[in-house]
């Protein structure tokens, strides 16, 4: 059959199998944007470039795929041991197959070899993606993870995201919570003609209060590309 069956909380969802990726296709699409980047450098003559992912997931571990007989049937062989090497664009990338540690050393080269200024968002969609998040980000500093969650947790509340430089292969990376903090919306301010100062005080507040948490996080980003 070509088509599969997944359960997500209480919805099913039939598709095809080639559709079912099983993970964010993370360090694929990274090595595939080295040729891209090479081609839109050279094609408008660019000096200072920044790049940029937006993602709410990693890639998979590497595998290998070998050849199972005449008909063109191949079959994933996880690697014999943890270290690869990748020769992607003439530059010969040696890593750990595991999918952060490889996305790292992917964005590092781009860096090192197309003079990017390699920019990240991560967005996470449930509290244990955060955490995790919060976890990884702990370990590439080398700190106590719960002193880190803890800090992280006092800068979302002021800013509505946390950024940290040098993680990751990234010179900046945000993350972000999904849903409706992601909203943008251009609400308009309205009054009725009725209210109290008090009234009107607590409207402009609230009114306010989702532009000045947007414009830090915008204030941020135009500081990287500037």
């Amino acid at each position: 059959s070509f088509l599969y069956q997944r359960s997500i909380g209480k919805y099913y969802y039939r598709f095809c199998k080639y559709e079912d990726w099983g993970s964010t296709p993370l360090n694929q699409a990274l090595v595939v944007s080295h040729h891209l980047i090479k081609k839109f450098k050279r094609k408008h003559n660019i000096e200072k470039m920044n790049f940029i992912t937006f993602t709410d997931g990693d890639a998979n571990n590497v595998h290998r795929y070998s050849m199972l007989n005449a008909t063109n049937q191949h079959k994933a062989v996880l690697p014999s041991t943890s270290e690869i090497m990748l020769n992607v664009d003439g530059s010969k990338i040696k890593s750990s197959r595991f999918g952060k540690r490889l996305t790292t050393a992917l964005l590092t080269n781009i860096k090192k070899k197309y003079k990017t200024n390699n920019i990240g968002f991560f967005m996470a969609e449930s509290g244990a993606e955060w955490r995790h998040r919060l976890w990884d980000i702990a370990d590439q500093l080398n700190v106590y993870a719960d002193d880190y969650r803890k800090s992280a947790g006092q800068e979302y509340r002021k800013n509505k995201c946390v950024s940290k430089q040098n993680v990751f292969g990234y010179d900046q990376y945000y993350l972000l919570k999904g849903g409706k903090t992601l909203q943008a919306e251009n609400e308009e301010f309205e009054t009725f003609g009725t209210e109290t100062d008090s009234q009107l005080r607590a409207a402009f507040k609230k009114h306010s209060k989702g532009k000045k948490l947007n414009k830090v996080l915008m204030t941020s980003f135009g500081k990287e590309v500037a």
